[in-house]
């Protein structure tokens, strides 16, 4: 988007596409928050996937397994990171 790697982790179903499973609702974005990356999302993600839910986690520019911020956050910002 800003030209910032992003690390990205999608688990779970991903409906009836490539998976032939039934679909099992709208995928969950787990973002984390100040001083967290993706990984702290593992019990919760286990959790939705064992329900058939397909997870996205990823780590905000700057933090965990991204590349570094190109500029302060804004919540436009994330807010297109996100869709």
């Amino acid at each position: 988007m800003d030209g910032v790697a992003l690390h990205v982790v999608v688990e779970g179903r991903r409906g009836a596409g490539g998976s032939g499973a039934a679909w099992s609702g709208p995928p969950v974005v787990l973002s984390a928050g100040l001083a967290m990356a993706w990984f702290d999302w593992d019990p919760v993600a286990a959790l939705l996937v064992a329900q058939g839910r397909t997870v996205i986690r990823f780590d905000r520019p700057g933090h965990g397994l991204s590349g570094p911020a190109t500029a302060p956050p804004t919540a436009a910002g994330e807010a297109r990171r996100i869709a």
